[in-house]
C-alpha cells in the first residue's frame, strides 16, 4: 500500500528550482523592491495632505485610507512589469512568463512591503534617522527597567 502511495506521488524535485542562486536573487530582489516600495510610498501616505485626507474621511463608509493597499499593488505591478520580473519564472524557469505570474509577483512585493520594514524597524533595530533621533524614551518603561 505505501510503495503504491509512493508511486502515485507528484515528483517533488521536479518543483524545486533547478538553480538555487536564481532562487537566492529573486528572493533578495523581492525584499528590496518591497522595502523600495515602502518607502517610496511612505512620502505619499506620510504626507500632510494624505493625513488630513485620512482625517477627514474617518468614520465614512468608503474612505482614502482604503486606497492604499491598491495604490502599493498598481506601483508593484508597474515595477514588475516595467522590469521585466517574474519571480515565479524564476522559481519555473520551463513556464513561461505570463501577466497573471507578473501580478503574482507584485502581489508580493505589495504586501512584502510592510513586513519588510517591520523587518528591518523591529528584528534588524534599523529606523529612520528622523524617526529614532525624535524617538523619546518611555519613562515607564525605563523604569521598569530598572526594577528588573
Amino acid at each position: 500500500m505505501l510503495a503504491q502511495v509512493a508511486a502515485n506521488a507528484p515528483n517533488v524535485q521536479a518543483y524545486l528550482p533547478a538553480n538555487y542562486d536564481d532562487f537566492l536573487k529573486a528572493v533578495v530582489l523581492i525584499v528590496l523592491l518591497a522595502v523600495f516600495l515602502e518607502r517610496a510610498l511612505a512620502l505619499v501616505f506620510e504626507h500632510d495632505i494624505w493625513q488630513a485626507m485620512e482625517a477627514a474621511s474617518k468614520g465614512k463608509k468608503w474612505g482614502v485610507g482604503m486606497l492604499k493597499e491598491p495604490i502599493a499593488l498598481g506601483c508593484a505591478w508597474q515595477m514588475c512589469t516595467w522590469a521585466g520580473f517574474d519571480a515565479l519564472a524564476a522559481l519555473f524557469p520551463d513556464r513561461p512568463s505570463t501577466h497573471f505570474s507578473h501580478l503574482l509577483t507584485a502581489m508580493v512585493i505589495a504586501g512584502g512591503s510592510k513586513g519588510a520594514m517591520k523587518l528591518f524597524q523591529d528584528v534588524l533595530g534599523i529606523k529612520n534617522l528622523p524617526a529614532a533621533a525624535l524617538e523619546q524614551p518611555d519613562p515607564a518603561k525605563q523604569k521598569q527597567k530598572q526594577g528588573e
